[in-house]
């Protein structure tokens, strides 16, 4: 994944997590949080975690 890839994908987490910031699941509705799709975003080399330190 590019780094404007990854960078666009922890953005619309970020205003996603704000968005829905209060919001409550029905009692009978089983929720799944926080899916990881590909590999782990904290796996990154030096380069791309400074990248996103600045805009993060």
């Amino acid at each position: 994944m590019s780094i404007t890839s990854k960078l666009l994908c922890r953005m619309f987490a970020r205003s996603d997590k704000k968005r829905d910031a209060g919001l409550t699941t029905p009692g009978d509705v089983i929720r799944y949080d926080d899916i990881v799709y590909g590999e782990d975003a904290k796996k990154c080399n030096d380069e791309e975690c400074e990248f996103f330190r600045k805009w993060i």
